[in-house]
């Protein structure tokens, strides 16, 4: 898809992305290949979203609650209410888990834990190891994985700091891996950052 780049959207916590075809289109995929649909059909449904927020007419951007309305919309008027349904639900089910998730410091008499936030996670990867946005997003998704398919209610950040250590290994960045310090803050929000 040809300028895609140029359609930005808001994110939930108020910064901007551009659109991103393939992530959209995993989107798709995790739904159609839930539902026992052919996978090679979320590309054209992708082109349906992009086309529709290519003639977006606001000056700000839309927010990506919106897009994932349109990705609603597009599957029920292609006849894939179930996989509509099975997104809603993943959705739902995949905030409530990171609600559920408390990361701890490892330091003695420090505040409770705190509220887990990839965003803490993609931020802290993008000032440490100067990372762009876009892939500094994709590692923290991959961390954020892994610290909610643990099932763990409350997680130390030793432990959030070692997942990230490994992604960063798995990627290539092991150097920059081995900068990360035992006391980094990953998924911990101070009170000047919420």
């Amino acid at each position: 898809m040809k300028d895609s780049s140029i359609i930005q959207l808001a994110k939930r916590d108020g910064t901007r992305e551009p659109f991103q075809g393939p992530k959209l289109r995993r989107c798709f995929a995790i739904g159609m290949n839930a539902c026992g649909y052919e996978e090679h059909l979320a590309e054209d449904l992708v082109r349906a979203v992009w086309l529709h927020l290519k003639e977006w007419p606001e000056a700000r951007p839309p927010r990506t609650e919106y897009v994932f309305r349109c990705v609603r919309t597009v599957l029920k008027e292609t006849g894939m209410r179930d996989v509509a349904r099975f997104l809603d639900r993943f959705r739902r089910e995949r905030t409530a888990r990171r609600s559920r998730v408390r990361v701890a410091r490892d330091r003695r008499g420090d505040s409770p834990p705190r509220s887990w936030q990839k965003g803490q996670v993609v931020r802290t990867l993008q000032k440490r190891f100067g990372l762009t946005r876009a892939t500094a997003r994709v590692l923290g998704n991959e961390v954020e994985q892994r610290v909610l398919g643990l099932g763990y209610r409350l997680v130390s950040s030793s432990l959030v700091t070692e997942l990230v250590r490994n992604e960063l290994r798995c990627w290539g960045l092991a150097r920059g891996a081995l900068r990360v310090g035992s006391d980094a803050r990953f998924g911990v929000a101070t009170p000047a950052e919420e």
